[in-house]
């Protein structure tokens, strides 16, 4: 998310649109960008947000346990991915042995979208 020439973040681009983030990859810049979008419609659980994963490489879905939007109630989020059992990956990310929180206890409305070649 940041611009620096060595020893920044992991894959995370996002595109700025009306009151809607679409964010590609969920690498560990996602992290600030989600502090930043909370100063918007996502702080208010009013926000949608759309992440389109490009794959399922660990510094590609590493940040999302840290993305704030996905914990406040009222937002939506969107994981879209062509990976056959994108939703299990995440969820294999958020597993106890990984993670002390579990993609089902976030707040927000999170749904995954197969996406088909």
């Amino acid at each position: 998310y940041q611009r620096t020439t060595t020893g920044g973040n992991t894959s995370c681009v996002e595109v700025c649109g009306d009151n809607t983030a679409i964010i590609l990859d969920a690498g560990s810049g996602i992290r600030q960008l989600g502090i930043e979008l909370m100063q918007g419609p996502c702080g208010q659980g009013k926000g949608t947000v759309h992440l389109l994963i490009s794959h399922t490489h660990w510094d590609h879905i590493m940040g999302f346990p840290f993305f704030t939007p996905a914990y406040a109630a009222g937002n939506q989020v969107f994981i879209y991915g062509r990976h056959p059992r994108i939703k299990e990956r995440f969820q294999d990310q958020h597993h106890p042995d990984h993670f002390p929180v579990s993609l089902e206890t976030m707040s927000a409305n999170v749904q995954f979208v197969q996406l088909q070649e």
